[in-house]
């Protein structure tokens, strides 16, 4: 009598199932992979499977810790992937206030073990189990979510004791980011597109004019900016997965050296020409490239390089930015001054330090920018100039802290400006393939058009990419960098 019948007494009747008993399963991570991640490191952007009926394990590897009661579900965590690439043009979540979302609720949570941070997996629903498809996130325990509800399911792991508890938290994307970086391409692709359709451009919608600073001079500069800003929380991201400081850099590196042979092959296919170009990703991929090595140093050492550069680039060794390497060299302080920024948005609490550090970039860009002027060094976005490049990474600051300002006030950006600041790369390799390309060489004999024809023209053409963009996006189609 004695153990089976105490063990009948425990066990739940039959569609009752018992709350503080959760049958879980776990699987066995692949021989490739570090043994140090546990399922609940792997669960940034995944989702939960199948809530499995008793004894039928997601993979057939292992056996549950457990026996669920007659008619009690089970929770199978199979290790789960991370989200596909793409993260240097747009991280795809952002740390935010650690608090959790409306109508969340804790379905793990996860007790302190030493030399390990208690987390709590949380899940939208507040009445029903995790389902196939429901999303799922990880906030600190010290956040305020309870450790215990009736009516929750339990389970209990540990994130390595070298990440911090602020770093488990990736929460509410910052949709400013996104709306900042959808700002950029479609400005920068915009006075391209003047290039193409008009047989003449006027001034108020020109770029590139050497000495004269126009409008247009900055939505590039200003993309550069937001990469150092998307680097910090790339690294960071791998940081809360397990990867070691190194290993989170020599991935980024990888695929800034990628972006730079992409617009490489882009630039030579337009060109027709065998021998390398240099143009606005490599620009990009080697300010990347040169902000992700310094991306674990102090402040202080980053802004020394940046003023260092500011101080090089000042006459003799500019050349044009977009032509040569050598060159782009000058718009690395634009990079590093978004890693400063960006910083201030991979804290707990982003809000102060993100406008402490954005305040802080522009009032030191302006500053440099007017000594450098009255030194008698012009704005010159083509050669890069240490005033240009100053001036450019103190409106870009600003334009990052009016759009977070617009979000944090409940203002709402629309869907398609979101989707398109998510797919910045793909956006801007449309453009080469349908718009430069047919204009130099499917017709060479084109004939730019007058003001307004090419102005309606250049519009219809941005639309339609914009509307591939979001399409393409949808559908989990983009570039793979």
């Amino acid at each position: 009598m004695g153990e089976g019948e105490t063990r009948e007494e425990a066990v739940a009747a039959p569609r009752e199932p018992d709350e503080d008993l959760p049958a879980v399963g776990s699987v066995a991570m692949p021989p490739d992979e570090p043994a140090g991640l546990h399922p609940v490191d792997e669960l940034d952007r995944a989702m939960v499977s199948d809530v499995q009926a008793v004894g039928d394990l997601a993979d057939r590897r292992t056996a549950v810790r457990g026996q669920a009661a007659d008619g009690q579900e089970e929770l199978m965590l199979p290790r789960l992937e991370p989200r596909p690439a793409g993260d240097l043009f747009a991280e795809p979540e952002e740390p935010s206030e650690l608090v959790p979302e409306p109508g969340e609720r804790a379905v793990f949570p996860v007790r302190e073990r030493p030399g390990r941070h208690p987390v709590v997996i949380s899940c939208p629903d507040m009445n029903a189990s995790a389902r196939d498809g429901d999303a799922v996130r990880i906030v600190p325990a010290a956040a305020g979510l309870p450790l215990a509800h009736p009516g929750r399911r339990f389970f209990r792991d540990w994130v390595p004791a070298h990440v911090t508890a602020s770093q488990t938290a990736p929460s509410t994307r910052l949709q400013f980011l996104d709306a900042c970086r959808a700002l950029a391409v479609l400005a920068m692709l915009f006075a391209n597109m003047m290039n193409v359709f008009l047989h003449r451009v006027p001034e108020v919608l020109s770029h590139n004019e050497g000495d004269r600073l126009r409008l247009f001079d900055f939505p590039a500069p200003m993309f550069q900016f937001l990469i150092g800003v998307s680097l910090v929380l790339f690294l960071q991201k791998r940081g809360v997965r397990g990867l070691r400081p190194l290993v989170a850099q020599g991935t980024a590196v990888r695929r800034f050296v990628l972006l730079i042979l992409l617009g490489i092959a882009l630039d030579c296919f337009g060109s027709l020409k065998s021998s390398p170009q240099w143009g606005v990703l490599q620009t990009l991929g080697l300010g990347g490239v040169a902000a992700t090595l310094l991306a674990y140093l102090p402040d202080s050492i980053v802004g020394a390089v940046a003023v260092a550069v500011l101080v090089v680039f000042s006459g003799a060794f500019n050349g044009e930015v977009h032509h040569s390497p050598l060159a782009a060299l000058a718009f690395v302080p634009l990079t590093l001054g978004g890693v400063l920024v960006g910083r201030g948005l991979a804290t707990r609490a982003w809000r102060g330090a993100f406008e402490r550090r954005a305040g802080l970039v522009v009032i030191g860009g302006l500053a440099v920018a007017a000594a450098a002027r009255a030194a008698g060094i012009p704005f010159n976005k083509v050669l890069g100039t240490s005033s240009f490049v100053a001036l450019a990474s103190a409106v870009s600051a600003a334009l990052l802290l009016g759009t977070a300002a617009l979000e944090l006030a409940g203002f709402e950006f629309p869907a398609w400006l979101l989707a398109v600041g998510s797919n910045a790369l793909t956006a801007w390799v449309l453009q080469y393939l349908l718009v430069y390309y047919p204009a130099w060489l499917v017709f060479p004999a084109w004939r730019r058009l007058p003001m307004v024809p090419g102005i309606l023209a250049a519009v219809v053409v941005l639309i339609v990419l914009s509307l591939i963009t979001v399409r393409l996006g949808r559908r989990g189609i983009r570039i793979p960098i």
